[in-house]
């Protein structure tokens, strides 16, 4: 059942990895319309990708899995590093490019904006913690192998 699990969390990820890269191809990072629009996208996807790292994470611990846990941990914090890049750029992009959207338009750009900054400062939050948690759980993590002391199972006589 573990491998199941993993292997939906992987092909929710793949997908939606997937998606964001048919969708944004081809690359123009020097543009800054694209580089708005990436980061909107690439932050809007948030939700699918969150049920798979849930999926992981709860795989990993229900099944005493401190491996998959600890690279989850890696994974998150890199994420949470590259978040926090993007953030940074994508506050600049929306300076420059609020100074040539249209008055029509403003409205929109502005709530696009915000939506994206907000769920990137969530994403990048979650990351910080779950990649934390991720390594605390690890350690934690009963052995595989069942020779732990400790029973998830309390019974009383």
């Amino acid at each position: 059942m573990r491998i199941v699990l993993y292997a939906v969390a992987a092909l929710i990820v793949l997908d939606q990895l997937t998606e964001v890269a048919i969708t944004a191809w081809p690359l123009r990072v020097s543009d800054l319309s694209w580089r708005f629009g990436f980061f909107g996208l690439f932050t809007g996807r948030a939700t699918a990708f969150l049920v798979a790292d849930g999926l992981v994470l709860a795989t990993a611990v229900f099944f005493g899995d401190p491996r998959p846990l600890r690279a989850w941990g890696v994974i998150h914090l890199v994420l949470a590093v590259l978040l926090a890049v993007g953030l940074g750029t994508f506050g600049l992009d929306v300076v420059q490019l609020s100074r040539t959207v249209r008055p029509d338009v403003a409205r929109s750009f502005k709530l696009a904006a915000a939506r994206a900054a907000v769920m990137g400062s969530f994403g990048l939050l979650y990351c910080i913690v779950a990649g934390l948690a991720a390594f605390r759980g690890s350690r934690r993590s009963p052995r595989r192998s069942g020779d732990s002391a400790e029973s998830l199972l309390v019974v009383e006589s």
